[in-house]
């Protein structure tokens, strides 16, 4: 638009200056007749044309995006094994006393060295429970002492029953010697006296 208004103006002037010119020569000066020069148009500088983008904006087919992998829980470390609680130590229960009664419950005796006879110690096993008992073998823990007669061992005894075991202690034997009569019932404590002797 103001290219074309440029040069409609400069036309007009073109025109004008040739109409003075020519009135001037109708009084009869010559004139030279001369176009004036038209001014040139005001350049409009060129608008700079975008070249419409043909880049080719298809890219290359990308892959729909993968999901996120879930991060993976570390398992909890395996629980120490308990261990096992200490053995209880055992707990020895103490076995009955023979249902057995001995009387004398103890002897004391003292006999010369190189007696050829020492006196003889008699010991009566009675049965003091409410059932019959059979006696085991009867011993001594005094090798001293020895036993002459046994009428026990192997025994069975009727509650209130009894039976005698006779000792005799070894007059060639010099010393104080100590040590027990024992009377045994299977599965129980033995029943007992003490035999205490000295030779001199």
């Amino acid at each position: 638009m103001r290219a074309g208004w440029l040069v409609a103006a400069g036309i007009a002037a073109a025109v004008a200056v040739t109409g003075i010119h020519l009135a001037g020569a109708g009084h009869g000066a010559p004139v030279a007749s001369r176009a004036a020069p038209v001014p040139p148009a005001a350049a409009v500088p060129a608008r700079p044309v975008t070249a419409p983008d043909t880049t080719d904006r298809a890219a290359a087919p990308t892959s729909p995006p993968q999901p996120a992998a879930a991060p993976t829980a570390t398992p909890p470390p395996p629980p120490a094994p308990t261990p096992p609680p200490p053995p209880r130590p055992a707990v020895a229960v103490a076995a009955a006393a023979a249902p057995l009664g001995v009387q004398p419950p103890a002897v004391v005796e003292t006999v010369p060295a190189g007696s050829a006879l020492s006196p003889l110690l008699t010991f009566t096993v009675t049965a003091t429970g409410p059932s019959a008992v059979t006696v085991g073998t009867v011993t001594t823990t005094a090798p001293a002492f020895r036993i002459v007669r046994d009428g026990c061992s192997g025994t069975r005894l009727a509650p209130g029953g009894g039976c005698s075991v006779t000792v005799q202690l070894s007059a060639g034997t010099p010393g104080h010697h100590t040590g027990s009569l024992l009377v045994p019932v299977a599965g129980m404590r033995p029943a007992s006296a003490r035999l205490e002797g000295t030779v001199r």
